[in-house]
């Protein structure tokens, strides 16, 4: 069974940090140096965090955490 899903959302403005080796023990630094550079610039946090596992074409993965501020 072959299941296709497509959804659509604009954010206008993110603020996004990526890791690209042992994800699991930086991952709560990264998580908290992305909400202290949103207040040390004076942003409002406007979405979750996304946290997505990328690919690159060399086959090397990598987390994006991006969060959409004002």
């Amino acid at each position: 069974m072959e299941v296709n899903f497509s959804s659509y959302f604009l954010i206008d403005c993110m603020s996004m940090t990526r890791i690209t080796a042992d994800f699991d023990a930086p991952s709560q630094a990264t998580f908290w140096e992305l909400l202290t550079y949103i207040e040390e610039h004076e942003m409002s946090q406007k979405t979750p965090i996304f946290v997505e596992f990328k690919e690159t074409n060399a086959g090397q993965t990598n987390v994006e955490m991006s969060v959409g501020v004002q």
